[in-house]
């Protein structure tokens, strides 16, 4: 064979290998719910673009490995979405009415639509960089995990999309969970 064809064969292969990895890539959805202007865009912003610049965008999806398999990521902040993986339910963590507003309002909208599904949760506290600033009193961790238990999330975690602090790590956790929910 001349170095041609050996190149386009190789190329096919290439090609071929693209379609099958993408073909078994495992589609994630994660709904993020949360009073307004907590936080939840920004935080998937520095997720998805590694900045909050991109925050005024209407749809957030990406792909990467999570726990070694190729997945399809999206992110959706409306209940009305068909179906969800995982559930993170989002406050502000030197705001007392956002996670008031979880436990009377997010929290019961979410059991409603998808209650009898199972799916997996995390209680997120979000602007952790806030915890620097004396003249603030955010609501200590260990009510947060107190929060959790009562909500039954499975964790509780903090992250600042401003800093970028914990906050792959956080999604890299929720899509974690919800792939041992994926059949």
């Amino acid at each position: 064979m001349d170095k041609r064809t050996i190149r386009e064969r190789h190329q096919t292969q290439e090609k071929e290998a693209t379609k099958a990895q993408t073909s078994k890539s495992t589609n994630l959805t994660c709904l993020l719910c949360g009073d307004d202007g907590v936080g939840k865009h920004w935080a998937v912003s520095c997720d998805v673009y590694n900045t909050i610049d991109g925050a005024t965008k209407k749809r957030f999806k990406t792909t990467r490995k999570i726990n070694g398999r190729d997945c399809s990521l999206k992110y959706v902040f409306s209940t009305e979405a068909k179906y969800v993986d995982v559930i993170l339910y989002c406050f502000r963590i030197d705001d007392c009415n956002t996670i008031q507003n979880l436990l009377t309002k997010w929290n019961p909208e979410v059991e409603k639509k998808y209650g009898g599904a199972r799916i997996p949760t995390v209680l997120v506290g979000l602007q952790s960089d806030l915890r620097s600033h004396t003249d603030l009193s955010p609501m200590p961790i260990n009510i947060g995990n107190d929060k959790a238990k009562f909500i039954g999330a499975e964790v509780y975690l903090e992250c600042s999309a401003r800093t970028g602090y914990n906050v792959r790590n956080l999604f890299d956790y929720a899509f974690g969970l919800a792939l041992g929910n994926v059949k």
